[in-house]
């Protein structure tokens, strides 16, 4: 019996040294890397922003951040806590910058939040380009495009939604970058503390 485990596990690992290679060598060619981000941002960007101001309907919570982003457009911000006294107001913000130049709507509402999830996603590709971690990416990239969840998740104008994954997905990339020593090392370990602030606020 342990004959046949350790054979499958030969196998196994054959086969893993061997997909390795596969991999390396096709993102080696510097093309396939900028394909592979263009197509990577191209297909969550469809989801995300294809019928934003329909699918799905509109949230109370979302109406509210509308509104308030509304008054701050007329009377300037008054408070810096959101609809309760533990949350922020960055979702407002994001929406009041977004009526200002774009006019007011449900899309214009939403659309900052799927630009960062967006831009989010850019950033987590990068990381694990940086690493060489290209079937992670593989991996990582399935998950996250066959949740029906995450992609309709990120549609939804609330402070969760919109920023959560902007600030890990930065928190990941200063990490990488402090652990490989990076020349703008004061810079990565700054983000990094910005993220982490602002993730709790």
């Amino acid at each position: 019996m342990m004959h046949e485990v350790n054979f499958f596990f030969r196998i196994f690992k054959t086969n893993k040294n061997q997909c390795a290679g596969t991999m390396d060598r096709i993102f080696s060619k510097t093309y396939l890397v900028v394909l592979t981000v263009v197509t990577i941002v191209a297909y969550f960007g469809y989801w995300w922003l294809f019928r934003l101001d329909i699918l799905p309907g509109l949230h109370g919570d979302e109406a509210w951040s509308g509104l308030k982003a509304f008054d701050y457009k007329l009377s300037g911000i008054g408070q810096l806590s959101g609809m309760t006294a533990y949350t922020g107001i960055l979702q407002n913000l994001m929406a009041e910058i977004s009526f200002h130049f774009l006019g007011i709507g449900v899309y214009q509402l939403r659309l900052p939040g799927a630009i960062l999830n967006m831009l989010s996603m850019l950033i987590v590709v990068i990381g694990f380009l940086r690493l060489k971690a290209y079937r992670q990416l593989y991996f990582f990239t399935l998950l996250i495009g066959s949740s029906a969840l995450l992609l309709i998740s990120a549609r939804v104008a609330w402070e969760v939604n919109s920023l959560t994954f902007l600030f890990i997905s930065l928190s990941y990339l200063s990490l990488i970058e402090i652990h490989n020593a990076s020349s703008a090392r004061i810079f990565w370990v700054s983000l990094f503390f910005t993220a982490g602030v602002l993730g709790t606020y």
